[in-house]
Parts: structure tokens; sequence; C-alpha cells
């Protein structure tokens, strides 16, 4: 519901239709991913996703610390928000956001610590969760996790150490020749084109990285429910 209501603000400040605003509302509750991920695959994406979407409301309102604040909540809930870490960086580029305002993403994670810490968890074992997670070691056994990227077409149980060495370098040069394209070209960020390069880069990221599973991609469709509406 909080998601929902985040598209509807995105919707409703864009377009000023208050119709339009309450159908995103909804179609973001009953969008088959949505109610996939949860009641199908057992996951919580929607709360990151949630501070992702509240965190381009701000963005688009030309208000970066809230939007920054959103944005580090997000990742303290789940490391698959650095997906869309490109577009900010696109942001930055555009003197949207000033530098100061990404140490709001380590500010949030070690806040975020704090229940742990508080319940008796140590704390190197609390700051090194995403350098463990970014390793891969849990995901090795395949090279795509049910998700229609590159390694579908090559394969998904061979050469699983090489191609996902190969894939992490594939994926930042990608990374790298669409920030230089995006950010060479003079144009105005408004709310459609920061969501159609929100959808791009994070699409790019997922199709191009190994070991993503079937919902790595579920920021690119609650921003495509925005942009639809």
């Amino acid at each position: 519901f909080v998601a929902a209501f985040a598209v509807m603000f995105l919707v409703y400040d864009r377009k000023k239709n208050t119709t339009r605003a309450i159908i995103g509302y909804g179609c973001l509750l009953f969008a088959p991913t949505i109610v996939a991920n949860s009641s199908m695959w057992a996951q919580c994406d929607i709360i990151f996703s949630s501070f992702v979407l509240w965190s381009l409301y701000f963005m688009q309102k030309d208000k970066p610390v809230p939007g920054m604040i959103f944005y580090g909540i997000a990742f303290a809930f789940k490391l698959q928000t650095l997906c869309l870490a490109p577009l900010y960086v696109i942001l930055w580029m555009k003197k949207k956001v000033k530098i100061r305002h990404f140490l709001f993403l380590p500010l949030m994670y070690v806040i975020g610590m704090i229940p742990s810490l508080l319940a008796g968890k140590g704390f190197w074992e609390l700051i090194s969760v995403y350098f463990f997670q970014a390793d891969g070691a849990m995901d090795i056994y395949a090279l795509s996790h049910k998700f229609p990227n590159i390694y579908q077409l090559i394969g998904t149980d061979s050469f699983l150490y090489e191609y996902a060495d190969a894939g992490m370098w594939l994926a930042l040069a990608a990374m790298m020749f669409l920030l230089y394209a995006l950010a060479r070209k003079a144009y105005t960020l408004d709310t459609e084109l920061i969501l159609r390069m929100g959808m791009l880069l994070t699409m790019s990221v997922v199709f191009f990285l190994p070991h993503m599973h079937e919902r790595y991609a579920i920021l690119v469709d609650v921003m495509a429910i925005v942009f639809a509406f």
C-alpha cells in the first residue's frame, strides 16, 4: 500500500488527474509480479521498492535530501537497490544531487543496523552482509536463477565461474557506455525521462549481471506502472 500511494502521488503530481492516479494505485496492488513476489516466491521486495518510489517522487520535485534519505532506507533493506544507482549518478551529473547527499546511503544502513545490534548481532557481521551477498557465493550454482537475461541464451549451468567473472565486467562496461551516452547529451530531466532512464539502466544491470533471480527486475515493473499512467 505504501508503494501504491507512491505511484498515486507520482502520477498525480505529473498529470493532475485524480482518476488516472487512483487507477495507477490499483494497478500497482494487483500487478502480477507484485502479487507473485510475496505469495508465490515468499519475498518482500516491495519494501525496498516502496522507498525507491518515494525517492523518485522527491527527486522529481527537486528535493534531493528526502530523495536520497528514502533511497538510503531502500539500500538498508536490500542490496538490489543498487541496480538503480546509475540513475542517481546521472542525477548527480545533471546537478540534481550533490556528492554529499550520497552519504545518506551508509548513514541509513548504519541506522538500520541498530535493532540487530541491540538484539546481539556483531557490528562487523552486520556491516559485511552486503559484501558476502555481492560475492555471489550463495548463487554460484547457476548463472541465472530463472531471470530471462543474456545467460539464458548460452546456458545457465556451464562455465559458472568463467562466465560469472566475465559478466561482471560486461555489466560494468555496459553501464559505462550508457552513462557516457546519457551524460554528454543536453536535456531537461523531467519525471518521464527520469523513469525512462531508470527502467533502461536497471534492466541493463539485471540483463548483464550473473546470478539474477526472477524477481530482480521489480524496480522496472513498478517504474513501468508509473510511466504508463
